[in-house]
């Protein structure tokens, strides 16, 4: 016999090795696979980031250069408080103004900011259009303070919410067709809904849109202070942003625009493009003074100085910084000067709890 002849196989050293080189092979794959995920979870929070930054961006350069319309510019940067007029009615009173557009079988949106002083013992239509017999669409308040948006046709219908509105609190109060489908929101949350006939189509007429008095029902008791008509229909984010007032007088859409800021006098201005202007019936001027303290009320760049959102609405991980500077062209933008210039320098910064920051800077001019 041959006892020089070597079995076939390995020895238990060769296997060990092999062992551990399979299992570091193995957490590097392992290792790798992890990076992975990591590099692309991160990808889709620098996406949402980039996002977010963008939107905010765009915000802030739909406000004007600053709360002056011509130098010299405002020497502080930041939030201001502004006076601004509303009207009172005591129920012998309302507004009423005229316009072909003002009447649609289309979509279209109807809002009004009011605050109720006294219960009256009827419905009122705070905001609306069409007489008793021939009815179009309306805000209603029953008369203890139920809300009610009414679209007359065969393709209208009523959405009457168990929601009641309170004397004294200032509210907006909105009506949205898209469609067949009818929409009630109050300061910005949808109340309620309802669904028309898909195949109808509302009442119109050449009555006036009024405000405060349809003509018949009884008259409002209160205050308003916006009123606007659209003829689409407005996103919830849209309504939300701009419960305070409009930025953008020729928005797509907008038909009417009251502001009701005269102070004085009985014509009813329209800033929206079609200038349907209005008359005041009765009625008496007031004054508040209102504290810009949200994007809805801010209407120029500095109202951004030290802007933080803690929370975004709908990315919880996610916040939001602004900081606005002046500076000189002189210095390319560079150096921050405290004293007024042409120039405003915008940083924004959107945080994420587990990432870095992703920022990036505007400079904006008068008239750019």
């Amino acid at each position: 016999m041959d006892h020089n002849i070597r079995q076939a196989g390995f020895t238990l050293i060769e296997v060990l090795v092999m062992t551990v080189l399979l299992a570091l092979a193995f957490l590097v794959f392992l290792g790798s696979l992890n990076m992975g995920r990591d590099l692309q979870n991160k990808a889709q929070i620098k996406s949402v980031q980039a996002i977010l930054l963008h939107d905010l961006q765009e915000q802030i350069k739909s406000r004007r250069y600053d709360e002056n319309d011509s130098a010299p510019w405002s020497t502080s940067l930041g939030l201001e408080t502004e006076s601004k007029s509303f009207l009172i009615f005591d129920g012998n009173d309302n507004i009423q103004a005229y316009g072909s557009n003002l009447a649609t079988s289309d979509d279209f949106t109807v809002e009004i900011s009011f605050k109720i002083s006294e219960r009256v013992g009827d419905w009122v239509r705070l905001i609306g259009k069409g007489s008793s017999g021939s009815r179009n669409y309306g805000l209603w308040v029953r008369n203890d303070g139920r809300a009610l948006f009414q679209c007359y046709g065969s393709g209208g219908a009523s959405v009457y919410p168990e929601y009641y509105f309170n004397v004294g609190t200032w509210y907006h109060f909105v009506g949205v067709k898209e469609e067949n489908n009818f929409k009630i929101y109050v300061d910005g949350t949808l109340i309620s809904s309802s669904t028309g006939s898909a195949s109808g189509t509302l009442h119109t007429s050449n009555d006036p849109i009024t405000i405060g008095y349809a003509g018949f029902h009884t008259y409002f008791k209160g205050a308003v202070k916006e009123a606007r008509f659209w003829s689409l229909a407005r996103t919830q984010n849209q309504i939300q942003n701009h419960i305070n007032g409009l930025i953008n007088y020729n928005d797509t859409g907008l038909i009417g625009y009251w502001p009701l800021n005269e102070g004085s006098g009985t014509q009813i201005d329209d800033v929206s493009p079609s200038d349907y202007n209005g008359t005041l019936n009765g009625g008496l001027w007031g004054i508040e003074t209102i504290a810009e303290n949200g994007l809805s009320s801010f209407d120029d760049i500095d109202d951004f100085n030290n802007f933080i959102i803690e929370e975004i609405e709908g990315h919880t991980a996610y916040g939001a910084e602004v900081q606005v500077d002046y500076v000189n062209l002189s210095s390319k933008f560079r150096v921050v000067t405290s004293n007024p210039s042409e120039y405003k320098r915008v940083i924004v910064s959107i945080n994420h709890s587990a990432f870095s920051p992703l920022s990036d800077t505007l400079i904006i001019g008068q008239g750019l």
